[in-house]
C-alpha cells in the first residue's frame, strides 16, 4: 500500500528544484489587474497595521481560489506557505495548521466575528465553501490582539465580497468524475447590487459528493471491497444574507446572516493500527447559523468607532451504528450524540489616527460560550464560559519608511457553568469552577528602504485558553478532568523580507516560536488513565518561501517552500503529527484575461507522523493538477480540472486514504453592470 521508493526519488528532484525557485511568504504572481481588494468588505478586516505596510500576513484572494479550484476553506487553505492541511479520520473533519499550531491556537473568523465550536475551539473547515468570499486572510504569529482570545499562533480571517456596482451576478455549476462515474456536483448563485446610498447581496452554494473514489493502486480489504470508498458521502449547503446602509462618508452600517446545513459520512480506519477502533460513524446534522451586525461611525476624520455584534449557533447530531450498514443502533458501542451550542458577543474598536505619526486602536472584545451535550435518552450537560479582552494598539510611522507597530492586552476567561453525569443515577452535578487570565503583547518593526522592498522582524507574547473539552471531558474513560488547566503562552518571533522587482515577486520568512505550559497527556494517573496538565515545553521552528515570475506576456511561473521542525522539549518520545516537515507548491500558468487560463500545479509533502509514539506515519507524496478556463463568448466560461492527474495512492493521516484522480466540469457565468 505505502511502495513509493519511485516516487520518493522523484519527490526528491522535485524539493530540490522548487527550493532553488523560491524564497517568500506570499506565493501568487497575477499578470492580471487585481480587482479583488475592490470587493473587499473592509468592515471585516481586523489587522495590525495598515494596508501599506508590508507585513507577514498571508492573504488567498477570490481568483485565486478560482485558478485553483479549490471547493471548501480547508483545501484553499492549502495553497500558502507555512500552512499544512490533515484531516481528524474518525470524525472526516478537516483540520489545518499554522506553522505548526492548530485550530484551537489560530482560531477561524468570518468578518472578523469567531465561528470556532465553543466546546473544543476546532471548526471542520471542509463544512465551508469559499464561493462568496474575497478573501482568506491568514496572520501567523503576530496578529491583532483585537481578534480576542486564543490566537496565540495568528488567526484565520475569512472576508466577504462587498458589492461594487449596480447589477452583479455569478452563477456556477460543476460535475464530478472519475473511474468510478459520476459521484457528486456543486453549483452556486451569487447575486449583489450597489446603490446610492446601500447595497446588498444574498448567495447560496451546494456541494454534494456521493462518494470518494479511491486510487487504483489501493489493494481492497475486507473492510473495504471496492474503490467507492465507503460512507464518505458529503452534503453542504451554504447560503448567506447582507444589507449595508451608507447614510454618508465616513458611516456604514451592516446586518448579515450565514448558514450552513451539513449531511456526511466517515470512512472507517483502514491501517494498520490495532488499537485505532472501527467506528460506523454518521454525522446527519452539522448545522451553522451566524447572525452578525458591523458597524462604522466617523466622528472626525480622526477618530472612527468601529462595532461587531455576533449571535452564533451550532448543531450537531453524531450517530454510532452497529455495523456498516448504518440501519441499528443495538450493541452497547451505538449512540446518538447531540450537540447544541450557541456563543454571542461583541468587540468595540475606536481608532484615533495622526497624533504625533501614530495610529491608535482602544478595543474590548467579549464572548459568552454556551455548550449543551447529551446522548439521547439522557440528561443534558451544559458548559458556559465568559471571556473578556481590553486591549491596545498602536502604529507609529517613526519616518516615511520606518514603522513600529504593537499592543497589549488583558485576557480573562471566567468558568461560569460545567455540568458533570452520572450514568448509573442519570444525574447532573457541577464540576468546580475555575477562572484563568493571561496578559498578551507584541511588537513589530516595518522597514521600506527602497519603494516596493519591504524588511519586517515582529515578536509577540500570545497565549491559548484550556478548551471546555481540555478541562471537563473524560474521554471515553480514559481520562480524569483538570478544570484547573491554565493557558498555553507562547513567544512568537519571525523575520522576513518581501518585494517586487519588475517582472519577479518574491519574499522570504524565518519564524522561532517557544511555546510554554503546554497542555500535554500525563499517563498513568491512576492506572491505565492519563490527565492533561501543563507540563510541556516546546518550540516550532522554520522558513518560508516562494517565488512569482511573470516570464513573459501571458506566462507566469511560481513556487512555494515551507520547512516545519516541532520539537517537543519536556517530553521527546511525544511526537507532533500531522504536520510535514517539507511541503513545496509549484505551478507553471499561462492567462489572457477574459480569454482563457490553463495551469499545472504541483504539491510535494514529506512524510507525517499520525500518531504520538511515532510508530504510524504516512509516507511522503507528490500531487499533481491540471486546471483550464476558457471563454467561449462574453461573461460566461467552462472550466475543467484534474485533479491528482496520475491517480496517486497518498494519505494525510494513517489509515483514511485519499481521492485518487477525478475530474471536474463547470459552467460559469459572470455578470455586472
Amino acid at each position: 500500500m505505502y511502495n513509493d521508493k519511485y516516487n520518493n526519488m522523484k519527490n526528491k528532484y522535485l524539493i530540490v528544484i522548487s527550493i532553488a525557485l523560491c524564497l517568500s511568504t506570499g506565493l501568487f504572481a497575477q499578470h492580471s489587474v487585481d480587482t479583488t481588494s475592490m470587493k473587499t468588505f473592509e468592515l471585516g478586516e481586523v489587522v495590525v497595521v495598515g494596508p501599506t505596510v508590508a507585513n507577514s500576513q498571508s492573504e488567498i484572494k477570490s481568483q485565486d481560489l478560482e485558478r485553483f479550484q479549490k471547493s471548501s476553506i480547508s483545501t484553499s487553505l492549502n495553497i500558502l506557505p507555512g500552512v499544512s492541511v490533515s484531516e481528524v479520520g474518525g470524525r472526516n473533519e478537516a483540520m489545518v495548521y499554522i506553522r505548526g499550531y492548530d485550530l484551537r491556537q489560530v482560531p477561524v473568523f468570518i468578518d472578523g466575528m469567531p465561528v470556532y465550536v465553543p466546546y473544543d475551539g476546532y471548526i471542520d473547515l471542509a463544512r465551508l465553501q469559499p464561493g462568496s468570499i474575497s478573501k482568506i486572510s491568514v496572520s501567523k504569529g503576530f496578529s491583532s490582539l483585537l481578534f480576542g482570545a486564543n490566537s496565540m499562533g495568528g488567526a484565520i480571517n475569512i472576508i466577504s465580497a462587498k458589492p461594487e456596482s449596480k447589477i452583479e451576478l455569478y452563477g456556477n455549476t460543476g460535475s464530478y468524475f472519475s473511474s468510478q462515474g459520476f459521484n457528486g456536483y456543486n453549483t452556486s448563485l451569487n447575486l449583489g447590487t450597489k446603490q446610492n446610498k446601500w447595497y446588498a447581496s444574498a448567495n447560496l452554494n451546494l456541494l454534494k459528493r456521493n462518494f470518494i473514489s479511491l486510487a487504483s493502486g489501493f489493494d481492497t480489504l475486507h473492510n473495504q471491497t471496492t474503490h467507492k470508498l465507503d460512507n464518505s458521502f458529503t452534503k453542504d449547503f451554504q447560503y448567506q444574507l447582507m444589507a449595508g446602509y451608507q447614510p454618508k462618508a465616513g458611516q456604514e452600517y451592516v446586518v448579515s446572516y450565514s448558514g450552513v446545513r451539513s449531511d456526511k459520512g466517515v470512512p472507517i480506519y483502514l491501517g494498520a493500527n490495532p488499537t485505532n477502533p472501527i467506528r460506523y460513524w454518521q454525522y446527519p446534522n452539522w448545522d451553522k447559523d451566524c447572525y452578525y451586525f458591523h458597524s462604522m461611525t466617523a466622528f472626525t476624520d480622526k477618530v472612527i468607532l468601529k462595532t461587531r455584534l455576533f449571535y452564533d449557533k451550532y448543531y450537531n447530531v453524531l450517530k454510532s451504528f452497529d455495523n456498516n450498514t448504518y440501519t441499528t443502533q443495538k450493541n452497547k458501542s451505538a449512540f446518538t450524540s447531540i450537540y447544541d451550542d450557541n456563543t454571542y458577543g461583541g468587540a468595540a474598536e475606536l481608532r484615533i489616527f495622526n497624533i504625533v505619526n501614530n495610529e491608535i486602536k482602544l478595543g474590548i472584545n467579549s464572548k459568552y460560550d454556551n455548550h449543551i451535550e447529551y446522548n439521547e435518552g439522557q440528561k443534558p450537560r451544559s458548559f458556559k464560559d465568559n471571556t473578556v479582552v481590553y486591549a491596545i494598539e498602536d502604529s507609529w510611522k517613526i519616518e516615511p519608511k520606518l514603522t513600529l507597530a504593537g499592543g497589549i492586552g488583558y485576557y480573562a476567561r471566567y468558568g461560569v457553568k460545567a455540568d458533570d453525569y452520572n450514568s448509573t443515577k442519570d444525574s447532573v452535578y457541577s464540576f468546580p469552577k475555575s477562572d484563568d487570565h493571561s496578559i498578551n503583547y507584541q511588537g513589530g518593526l516595518f522597514f521600506e528602504p527602497i519603494k516596493q522592498q519591504n524588511l519586517y522582524l515582529t515578536v509577540a507574547r500570545k497565549s491559548r485558553f484550556a478548551t471546555m473539552k481540555d478541562r471537563y471531558s473524560y474521554r471515553f474513560g480514559t481520562a480524569i478532568p483538570n478544570p484547573y488547566l491554565h493557558s498555553e503562552q507562547a513567544i512568537n518571533t519571525e523575520v522576513g523580507y518581501t518585494g517586487n522587482l519588475k517582472s519577479v515577486q518574491l519574499s522570504f520568512a524565518g519564524f522561532y516560536n517557544f511555546i510554554d505550559n503546554t497542555i500535554q497527556q500525563v499517563t498513568n494517573v491512576q492506572p491505565g488513565v492519563f490527565q492533561l496538565q501543563n507540563t510541556g515545553k516546546s518550540e516550532f521552528r522554520g522558513i518560508e518561501g516562494a517565488l512569482g515570475w511573470n516570464v513573459y506576456s501571458i506566462f507566469s511561473i511560481g513556487s512555494s517552500y515551507t520547512l516545519i521542525d516541532k520539537q517537543n522539549i519536556s517530553n521527546p518520545s511525544i511526537k507532533f503529527i500531522d504536520v510535514p516537515k517539507h511541503k513545496v507548491i509549484s505551478y507553471i500558468k499561462a492567462e489572457k484575461e477574459n480569454l482563457f487560463y490553463i495551469m499545472l500545479d504541483a504539491e510535494y509533502n514529506s512524510e507525517r507522523i499520525s500518531t504520538s509514539d511515532g510508530k504510524y506515519k504516512v509516507p511522503a507524496c507528490t500531487l499533481f493538477n491540471l486546471n483550464a478556463e476558457y471563454y467561449p463568448i462574453k461573461y460566461a466560461s467552462v472550466k475543467v480540472g484534474i485533479h491528482n492527474i496520475f491517480d496517486k495512492l497518498y494519505y494525510v493521516t494513517e489509515g483514511y486514504p485519499q481521492e485518487g484522480r477525478t475530474i471536474y466540469l463547470s459552467l460559469t457565468y459572470k455578470f455586472s453592470k
